[in-house]
């Protein structure tokens, strides 16, 4: 079975020419047509957005930060587990 690399992971890997050619396959057109091009600055957009964020964990959704997704987090499990309890969902 072969699955060829999707252009976003090997534009986030650093292979850019190898994912504008991907993306050029996946449109069917050429790589350097204006669709693939804006696509590929699409993309390339994205991940310097994702970068300037900066990392997260998925333990960052139960800490209360200024953000307070702890609380968030907290509030819809205990919701959940009473509505469970509760038996509200079999209506």
């Amino acid at each position: 079975l072969f699955l060829p690399e999707s252009p976003r992971y090997l534009l986030k890997k650093g292979k850019e020419d190898a994912g504008r050619l991907a993306l050029g396959r996946l449109l069917t057109q050429s790589p350097d047509s204006p669709a693939v091009v804006a696509e590929f600055d699409e993309i390339m957009a994205a991940f310097e957005a994702d970068r300037k964020v900066g990392s997260g964990s998925y333990l960052d959704c139960f800490r209360n930060t200024e953000g307070k997704n702890g609380l968030r987090t907290w509030t819809g499990i205990l919701l959940q587990g009473w509505q469970q309890l509760t038996g509200i969902n079999f209506i």
